[in-house]
């Protein structure tokens, strides 16, 4: 049952997950990993998209560093964000074919950060400490980036 979401359907789901996120950092009284965070924002996304039944939320939580995120990523059975995409209901795409809705795992080089972000159509979608970072310019996705496009997956699938 692999087909794509409507675009209203995307947009939608970016929307409501954005605003969630952005209630959430006035209510918390600023970010917070594990709750507010890009991770929180591509798992609300992907839980609007899928209208609850989303296939990676709750999955990865209680992280309070990029490097515990990555071991509780591993503990959660993903060995990499290929795996995580390929077992959540994303299909893998090149940087030169993104569209509305695609997610982007991006991984710094020089400290060993990442951010999850969604394209918008205009940048990508993020939810950072520093509001000013929550829309990046496309330009700043480098083409080794993991991308995964969210395609409707059948529940009763293997995963």
């Amino acid at each position: 049952m692999n087909q794509p979401f409507l675009k209203e359907e995307l947009t939608s789901a970016m929307t409501l997950a954005y605003r969630e996120i952005l209630a959430s950092k006035k209510s918390l009284l600023g970010w917070r990993w594990s709750h507010n965070d890009c991770w929180s924002l591509f798992c609300r996304y992907d839980s609007f998209l899928r209208k609850g039944e989303s296939l990676i939320e709750g999955k990865v939580t209680g992280f309070s560093s990029d490097s515990t995120f990555l071991k509780q990523l591993h503990k959660a059975g993903y060995l990499d964000f290929e795996a995580m995409f390929d077992k959540s209901g994303y299909k893998l795409v090149s940087y030169k074919d993104t569209e509305l809705g695609d997610v982007v795992i991006a991984r710094g080089l020089e400290y060993n950060t990442m951010t999850a972000m969604i394209n918008t159509g205009k940048g990508w979608l993020n939810s950072s400490p520093n509001p000013s970072f929550d829309l990046i310019p496309y330009n700043m996705v480098s083409k080794i980036y993991t991308i995964g496009r969210p395609i409707r997956k059948d529940l009763n699938e293997s995963i």
